[in-house]
């Protein structure tokens, strides 16, 4: 990252040598020539000791975390990342053990994230225990979300202005105090397909709470439990809309919508 900052070049490979990475500094990626960082762990693991966050990214920068953990981390906003309009690829990892009050691993005002074949589980939050979207992107594909926990709303995910796109995904044992489990959807265009939601908990919406556009295909909600309001998904009807087709809808509860409850 020291060398991003001064040389010309404009793509960065990093990989890691097997070790113990423990971090000593918060990394900022601000006024740099390099524009594109790979990094490349190796199965290594990074650990923020309860202390730092691992890394605040300007715009227009491009990062890939590929083959790495990354446990430990804390901050405000994003315990692993900060995300100020860049675009963030996950792939093959794995993220636990952080905290935040938004974002246990990263805090999105804007930019676009995709996740691939990654592990994200037991993030302790405020809100989102793995991605708060204040707007941008989200993708995820082939991941598992499991104990991650919100002391106020959406157990892995706050989405609000931002479009959600979630794909052959497991989301298990998640929980909010208040609303969404594992997802809150608030104003965002958010589409889950063949994915399975199993265990997660909150006040209103036991694994999903709806207040944008939610499209829901081949998927199954299982065991989740609101104590109010839709035990697997809780729509903020009339305004906000919710299509579901060809999905799976067993033993959830709820004082009102056991499976869904549409408000109003």
């Amino acid at each position: 990252i020291e060398n991003a900052t001064c040389d010309k070049y404009v793509f960065y490979v990093i990989n890691l040598l097997p070790g113990d990475y423990n971090a000593t500094q918060n990394i900022e990626w601000n006024k740099s020539a390099t524009r594109n960082i790979t990094i490349n762990g190796n199965n290594n693991t990074l650990d923020g000791l309860k202390t730092y966050q691992f890394m605040k990214i300007a715009e227009n920068n491009t990062l890939t975390l590929t083959n790495i953990t990354l446990t430990n981390y804390t901050s405000t906003e994003g315990a692993v990342i900060y995300n100020q309009n860049a675009t963030i690829t996950l792939i093959n990892s794995t993220f636990n053990n952080n905290n935040a009050t938004r974002g246990g691993v990263i805090y999105n005002p804007d930019g676009n994230i995709t996740v691939i074949n990654s592990t994200i589980s037991d993030n302790r939050v405020s809100y989102a225990g793995a991605f708060y979207m204040d707007s941008g992107s989200l993708n995820v594909t082939n991941s598992t979300f499991t104990n991650n926990h919100a002391t106020s709303y959406g157990g892995v995910i706050y989405g609000k202005n931002a479009t959600l796109t979630i794909t052959d995904s497991t989301f298990n044992n998640n929980y909010a105090v208040t609303h969404g489990g594992a997802i809150l959807n608030y104003y965002a265009n958010f589409t889950v397909s063949n994915s399975t939601f199993t265990n997660n908990n909150a006040n209103q919406g036991g694994a999903l709470f709806n207040g944008g556009t939610l499209t829901v295909t081949k998927s199954t909600l299982t065991n989740n439990n609101a104590k109010e309001r839709g035990g697997a998904i809780y729509n903020n009807a009339p305004d906000y809309s919710a299509d579901i087709k060809d999905s799976n809808f067993t033993a959830n509860t709820a004082k009102y919508g056991a499976a869904i409850h549409s408000y109003g």
